[in-house]
């Protein structure tokens, strides 16, 4: 009987043992954390990769599955956001120091419109 309780414990622990590597601030270019608006209450996350070339969404809200986008580079202080599937979504700008607005690519040269404000973390 001890050996089995051994033997359920030992595979307990191994089955539950997470093989993939701890997500750092140093495994991204950049971090940006996001908000509609300073009371709003969902946050989102968007997470760049070391080359900036995509980037992954997500958000504490459940209507929103995490997302991953293409990024294009448009100018020094602006990135374009292209949806696998669905092509451009956002435009993130540098807004000076640590802070960034992200803007629906729709009409953004001529209305621009500010969909969320971030903060580099």
């Amino acid at each position: 009987m001890k050996k089995l309780l051994t033997l359920l414990l030992l595979f307990g622990i191994v089955g539950c043992s997470n093989d993939k590597a701890p997500v750092t601030a140093s495994s991204y270019f950049m971090i940006l954390t996001c908000k509609m608006n300073p009371s709003a209450l969902y946050t989102d996350k968007f997470y760049f990769n070391l080359k900036m070339t995509s980037v992954n969404r997500t958000s504490n809200n459940k209507q929103w599955p995490p997302e991953t986008y293409k990024i294009e580079k448009m100018s020094s202080t602006e990135y374009k956001l292209e949806g696998i599937r669905t092509g451009g979504l956002f435009i993130i700008k540098d807004e000076g120091s640590r802070f960034w607005g992200l803007y629906y690519d729709v009409d953004y040269d001529t209305d621009p419109f500010r969909f969320m404000s971030c903060r580099k973390s």
